[in-house]
């Protein structure tokens, strides 16, 4: 079976921006469907073609490197539930486990680069240094993720908030929302250096449709649309 590796950079920091985030009130299919298409289609770095990939099996996530802070693990547990309702329609649940085992398909990692890319991703390497937070997974030839990992660069002297910020963007990202965007500075994906510790309104339609039944691994652009109008519902 081909494996086909993708890397994904997040960036962090502080911004002011001058675009503005849409509404409860102003969200609207239009808008969903575009930001969805912008951020679950394709990746930052690499050549994949623009098409679906998530997660078909339970997501097993395990903590490696350094220990993690209390606030890093609380925080941990809150994206989890957040994601875990969120996602809930697709039958799919992450579970953080208190060790790496034969069921472990999803590493959070804590340290430097170079210990990141030695144990977890060598394949990393080239893109690692100059990054505070990372994302890489691994899907089959059907696009189904089945394997991945995320890095907190806890070494760079980071204040909580941003690696609070980086953890619920990168694992959010592990999902298979593999793009970051300059559309909406409240989003989670907002590319510009950013501190944002919640989901955003479209944030959350974003998960609940990459994860609802009727949005398949492998789905083109085209593909999405078409289901977009049949299945779509605010």
């Amino acid at each position: 079976m081909r494996t086909i590796r993708l890397t994904i950079l997040a960036v962090i920091g502080l911004w002011w921006g001058s675009c503005t985030s849409p509404s409860t009130a102003s969200l609207s299919s239009t808008v969903i469907k575009q930001y969805f298409l912008e951020i679950a289609l394709g990746s930052e770095y690499g050549q994949a073609p623009l098409q679906i990939r998530k997660w078909k099996h339970p997501i097993y996530l395990a903590i490696d490197g350094e220990p993690m802070p209390e606030y890093l693990a609380a925080e941990l547990q809150q994206v989890i539930q957040e994601l875990n309702l969120l996602i809930e329609a697709s039958g799919i649940s992450l579970t953080c486990q208190t060790q790496i085992d034969a069921h472990t398909n999803l590493i959070v990692y804590l340290g430097s680069p170079q210990g990141y890319t030695q144990s977890v991703e060598p394949l990393a390497r080239p893109f690692i240094d100059e990054n505070k937070g990372f994302c890489y997974v691994h899907f089959n030839d059907r696009n189904e993720i089945y394997s991945g990992s995320v890095f907190l660069n806890t070494e760079a002297g980071l204040a909580e908030a941003y690696l609070k910020h980086l953890l619920r963007e990168e694992l959010t990202q592990a999902l298979g929302l593999l793009q970051d965007s300059y559309t909406y500075p409240e989003s989670i994906f907002y590319q510009k250096w950013t501190s944002t510790n919640t989901y955003a309104p479209i944030d959350k339609h974003l998960i609940r449709v990459l994860y609802a039944p009727w949005i398949r691994p492998g789905m083109t652009i085209q593909e999405v649309e078409k289901a977009w109008q049949k299945h779509f519902r605010m």
